[in-house]
């Protein structure tokens, strides 16, 4: 009934001066999947005395925790590394009383990328900082840097490129993106037609060689095997490859990362979401929230 109450207030089906008109009691908190340490820090931070933006505070401190904790491997550091073996990070948030928000994408090197989304919201007048860019300003806000790449993460990509980098969100490119990695370019001189049965917009080059992939770094090499078998486990659990339908919804991996939703005692809302984005994404600044 209570989450009930929440989607009704979200919605704006019931007026947010009189929360309790469906029973609702408030404040209230709540997450997507069982990451009950995030849910527990964001009611701390709800119900704290001198809390000044209670719903807002809630879901900063909540997403926070989660970063921490490198929630399912979706959520923080040393998760979904890309092409080029480093975990970026995404997240937004969302004031449900000014309907203002703030959001990074492809953050890197600063591990809360919650509370940067806050503070591009608090103290910029734009929506969205990517790349470098949502880098450095997080540096100017005081954030500190840190390296996101851990062993297990740098196993799952050297893991990856043994695959021959399967899956990965390249097509219309040479090498063939489906039988190899890259560096990946336009298709240059002679390509054949594409033979029947392939994958949808994968042209097929005819410089064979271009097909072997590069050997994996000295530092990938030499990762152990322990570290490998896990990170061909995380790849399974955690790869998400482009073709979703592969993954029947509502399987843990057909969707992920970590969305909250605050209410606090006077109805006022808040909402938002952290993600270090889809397993071996293209090494592109500004993409979207996960994919």
């Amino acid at each position: 009934m209570r989450a009930l109450c929440a989607a009704l207030l979200v919605m704006g089906m019931w007026d947010l001066a009189e929360p309790t008109k469906c029973g609702a009691d408030l404040p209230l908190v709540a997450n997507t999947w069982a990451f009950t340490a995030a849910t527990e820090s964001a009611w701390e931070a709800m119900t704290a005395e001198d809390a000044k933006h209670p719903a807002m505070d809630a879901i900063e401190m909540g997403a926070t925790q989660c970063e921490d904790d490198q929630c399912d491997g979706t959520v923080g550091y040393g998760g979904s590394p890309d092409e080029a073996g480093e975990t970026t990070l995404d997240a937004m948030i969302m004031d449900g009383d000014t309907m203002d928000m703030g959001a990074v994408g492809d953050l890197r090197h600063v591990k809360h990328a919650l509370s940067a989304a806050r503070m591009v919201l608090r103290t910029t007048r734009h929506s969205l900082l990517t790349g470098l860019q949502a880098t450095q300003f997080a540096m100017d806000m005081g954030m500190k840097l840190d390296d996101l790449s851990t062993k297990a993460s740098a196993a799952q990509h050297a893991a990856w490129r043994a695959d021959r980098c399967q899956p990965n969100f390249r097509r219309d490119v040479c090498p063939d993106p489906a039988r190899s990695c890259g560096p990946y370019s336009l298709p240059r001189g002679k390509v054949r037609p594409m033979a029947p049965g392939a994958r949808s917009g994968t042209d097929q080059c005819v410089d064979v060689e271009e097909l072997v992939p590069p050997s994996p770094p000295a530092a990938a090499t030499a990762a152990s095997s322990s570290l490998t078998a896990a990170a061909q486990a995380a790849t399974a659990s955690h790869g998400r490859p482009p073709n979703r339908t592969a993954t029947p919804f509502p399987s843990p991996t057909a969707h992920d990362t970590i969305a909250l939703l605050a209410i606090d005692r006077r109805g006022s809302i808040a909402a938002g979401a952290s993600t270090n984005g889809a397993a071996h994404k293209a090494e592109l600044g500004g993409r979207h929230l996960g994919h």
